[in-house]
C-alpha cells in the first residue's frame, strides 16, 4: 500500500506540471525509504531551447535580410531633388500694411514736401534733403549669423524665402518715418488734428528779409517797438546784453531790425548755398 501511494503521488505531480505548460518539469521523487529497490524512477524532461529571433520576418511581417539589403541599396541610389523655392519680391508688398488713415497721412506729407519743380531757397542742401527723404529703405533679409559670431542670439527670427520683407512701421513710402496713429510714438498725439491742418501754403516773398520801417504805424507807435513789445510780453525776447546773437524770424522771414548777428552766427541765404555753376550762370 505504501509503494502504490508513492507511485500515485509521483504521477500526480508530473500531470500537474504538464498541464501548467512549464518547459522544465521537476519530478517528485519519494525518499528511498518509501520505494523498494526494484522500483523504477521517472527522469525529468528537459525544457526546449528558447528562441532569440525578434525580427518581423520571423512571423511573416517583414522582408528577410536579403530583401532588406536590396531595399536599402535602392533607397541610397535614389537622389531626392527638392524643387527650388520661389523668392518673393518684397517690393510688391511694401505698402500692403497701409490703412486708409496711413495713406491720408502720406498724402498730407506729400503736400508739405511739394514737387521737385518748385524753387528751393537752400540750394543743394534742399536738394540733398529731398533726395534722402524720397530714398526708400532697402528691403533685405538679415544675414543668418553662425554661433561663433559675437552678435549671434537664439532669439533672432529669420524670415523664410517665401515670406516678404516689410519695411519698418512708417517707412512704407518715404525714407523718413511718417506719423502713424497707432504707433507707440504717436499714440498720445493728435495725429488726425495735425494732418487736418494745411501747412503747404508758401509765404509771400519767402527767402527775402523782412524790412520793418521805423515810421509810425496807424496808431502812432513805431513798428519795431511794437514787435519787440509783443515778444517781451510773451517771454521770447532776449536783450542784447544777455545773448551773443539773436536771430528773429517773422512768418518765416528773417528780420534784421530785431536780430543781433555775428560773423559766425548769422542768417543764411540762398547765396550761401549757391554752386559754382549757378554762380557763373547768374553772372
Amino acid at each position: 500500500m505504501r509503494i502504490m501511494a508513492s507511485s500515485s503521488l509521483l504521477l500526480l505531480g508530473v500531470a500537474l506540471l504538464e498541464s501548467s505548460h512549464l518547459f522544465v518539469v521537476t519530478a517528485f521523487v519519494p525518499s528511498s525509504s518509501l520505494l523498494p529497490a526494484a522500483a523504477t524512477t521517472h527522469a525529468a524532461r528537459s525544457a526546449p531551447a528558447p528562441t532569440t529571433t525578434t525580427h518581423l520576418n520571423a512571423i511573416g511581417l517583414g522582408p528577410d535580410e536579403d530583401e532588406a539589403a536590396a531595399l536599402a541599396s535602392a533607397a541610397a541610389a535614389v537622389v531626392t531633388e527638392v524643387p527650388p523655392q520661389e523668392v518673393v519680391n518684397s517690393e510688391e508688398y511694401r505698402t500692403s500694411r497701409l490703412t486708409r488713415q496711413d495713406e491720408i497721412i502720406d498724402e498730407w506729407y506729400a503736400s508739405l514736401l511739394g514737387s521737385s519743380d518748385e524753387p528751393t531757397h537752400l540750394g543743394r542742401i534742399s536738394q540733398e534733403a529731398r533726395r534722402r527723404i524720397l530714398t526708400l529703405p532697402e528691403l533685405k533679409r538679415a544675414p543668418i549669423l553662425p554661433r561663433e559670431d559675437e552678435s549671434w542670439t537664439p532669439y533672432q527670427s529669420n524670415a523664410l524665402p517665401t515670406s516678404p520683407i516689410l519695411p519698418a512701421y512708417g517707412l512704407e513710402q518715404y525714407g523718413l518715418p511718417m506719423p502713424r496713429k497707432n504707433a507707440e510714438t504717436w499714440r498720445h498725439f493728435d495725429v488726425v488734428g495735425m494732418i487736418g491742418t494745411d501747412y503747404s501754403g508758401l509765404i509771400d516773398d519767402i527767402g527775402t528779409d523782412l524790412v520793418l520801417d521805423d515810421d509810425d504805424d496807424d496808431d502812432g507807435t513805431v513798428v519795431v517797438e511794437t514787435y519787440k513789445a509783443k515778444m517781451i510780453e510773451r517771454g521770447v525776447w532776449i536783450d542784447d546784453d544777455s545773448c551773443t546773437a539773436r536771430l528773429v524770424y517773422v512768418d518765416g522771414r528773417y528780420c534784421p531790425a530785431l536780430s543781433k548777428s555775428t560773423p559766425d552766427i548769422r542768417n543764411l541765404s540762398s547765396d550761401d548755398f549757391a554752386t559754382d555753376d549757378s554762380s557763373s550762370s547768374a553772372s
